[in-house]
């Protein structure tokens, strides 16, 4: 096989091999961006069912408490100092214990986005990380081809030049 023949093949080889390269490193970035497109929409139906679920809690208890507070109407005029003073702390403790549900909800939904958020941080650094190394991997090959590929341009000329010489 002539080197010129050997060069053509390299060539093609070499320009394969680019090719190949860059359709990996698009389908990646594709992959990535779908990936990080769908956790986003994830995120977003997850803190929405959530608020939805909070709401309806939410109705769901003030509407108990104020049928509960309305059905003890009757019985409040009738109850003494004491009964009321009584039904006031059960009210108070009811409202303290809704606000302290609450305020544990939005800690738990903060600290799942926090876990959340860490997870997808971690995870791009990973890829970032091999994405990073791919690249440079790509790099010293492409280096080596094309010191390689010197060193073959560079015995050709001496070769030409010892002919040149020897005939001349």
């Amino acid at each position: 096989m002539s080197l010129s023949e050997d060069m053509s093949r390299l060539t093609a080889e070499m320009r394969a091999a680019y090719d190949s390269r860059v359709a990996a490193v698009g389908a990646l970035q594709k992959e990535t961006e779908a990936q990080l497109a769908a956790t986003r929409q994830a995120h977003l139906e997850m803190a929405t069912a959530q608020r939805q679920e909070l709401e309806a809690y939410n109705a769901t208890l003030e509407k108990d408490v104020a049928e509960m507070l309305g059905g003890f109407d009757a019985a409040h005029k009738a109850m003494s100092a004491e009964q009321q003073q009584k039904l006031d702390e059960f009210t108070g403790n009811l409202r303290k214990d809704v606000a302290d549900f609450l305020k544990t909800c939005d800690n738990e939904r903060q600290s799942m986005s926090q876990d959340q958020r860490q997870r997808l941080d971690a995870f791009m650094a990973d890829l970032r990380e091999r994405t990073q190394t791919f690249i440079a991997d790509a790099n010293a090959a492409r280096m080596e081809v094309r010191a390689d590929h010197l060193a073959s341009q560079e015995a050709w000329k001496q070769f030409n030049q010892d002919m040149q010489k020897r005939r001349g």
